[in-house]
């Protein structure tokens, strides 16, 4: 069929950004805008919550069975850096599309977020 409309790749933000900005897609009715607020939200939660889980099991791991290496310590280290930057990212630009004044400060957060993203 014939397009209508820029594709979602136009649309979704950043080209390093793992989460798509939802504000600009035209949606049916407020109550689909939430829905997908609410199903992102409820992924990244999920995604955040297992990634906590394994990095907290790696950490407490029994001492006694085996003592941790350097590559994994790093592994964990990089592991919660990667995670930690883009759940700012996502969290800053979910605050400017839900149009929370964002001050000076938020807004170079989250261009420096941006940038150690990419």
């Amino acid at each position: 069929g014939e397009r209508r409309g820029p594709r979602l790749s136009e649309l979704s933000g950043e080209t390093a950004d793992v989460h798509p900005s939802l504000w600009a897609h035209k949606y049916t009715s407020n109550g689909a805008r939430s829905l997908i607020y609410a199903v992102q939200g409820f992924s990244i939660l999920c995604l955040y919550c297992g990634v906590v889980g394994v990095l907290v099991g790696i950490i407490t791991f029994p001492a006694q069975a085996t003592k941790m290496s350097a590559a994994v310590r790093c592994t964990v280290a990089l592991c919660g850096l990667y995670f930690g930057v883009h759940l700012l990212v996502w969290v800053l630009r979910t605050q400017a599309e839900l149009r929370m004044p964002p001050d000076r400060g938020t807004r170079a957060t989250k261009r420096a977020a941006i940038a150690a993203s990419e």
